[in-house]
């Protein structure tokens, strides 16, 4: 996966899709980090030298942070609050952010449909749990997956406490199935 985001075609597609202008790379513009709404530029892309990725940057690194990658942003917008991320989350957040972009297409996951009379939340989080596996299984295939609810809550875009109740209504109805605690 690296060597995909290391091509500047797809790392600036994937930067397109986050609304980051890509014809300012390396010249300021204005955050687009949740809670760092400035009235000035104060934010830019880079491409590292080191990795070859392109990087965002955010100048006043009011949280001590300065650097984050194309996932990070992706999952900050999706959080509500700017967020650095590692390991298995980072691999999650940059297969999502390829998807949603077209580079990937999801990982095949055998699915049923939800009968049409289910409520819009529990679609948008059954459609965002399979989502998960859809990103998930092209780096590890087949595992079951953990989906906490305040990760789900952003993964889905609504309330943890919707994911709660619709995550319920799915374990209830055979949807899900639980194979953990």
């Amino acid at each position: 996966m690296r060597q995909l985001v290391q091509q500047p075609e797809i790392a600036l597609a994937c930067a397109a899709s986050l609304g980051l202008p890509i014809d300012r790379v390396g010249r300021a513009f204005r955050c687009v980090l949740p809670g760092h709404a400035e009235a000035h530029p104060s934010a830019s892309l880079h491409w590292d030298l080191r990795t070859g990725l392109l990087q965002y940057r955010y100048w006043h690194a009011r949280s001590g942070i300065a650097w984050y990658t194309l996932p990070d942003v992706r999952a900050s917008l999706a959080l509500g609050y700017a967020v650095r991320l590692r390991g298995p989350s980072m691999a999650t957040w940059q297969l999502r952010l390829l998807i949603e972009t077209e580079i990937l297409t999801p990982y095949p996951v055998p699915t049923r449909s939800l009968p049409l009379a289910a409520p819009r939340v529990i679609r948008q989080v059954y459609e965002g749990f399979l989502l998960l596996p859809a990103c998930k299984w092209w780096h590890t295939p087949q595992v079951p997956i953990p989906f906490a609810w305040r990760f789900a809550a952003a993964w889905c875009g609504i309330e943890a406490w919707h994911v709660g109740d619709a995550v319920q209504w799915l374990l209830a109805h055979g949807w899900l199935r639980q194979v953990g605690t």
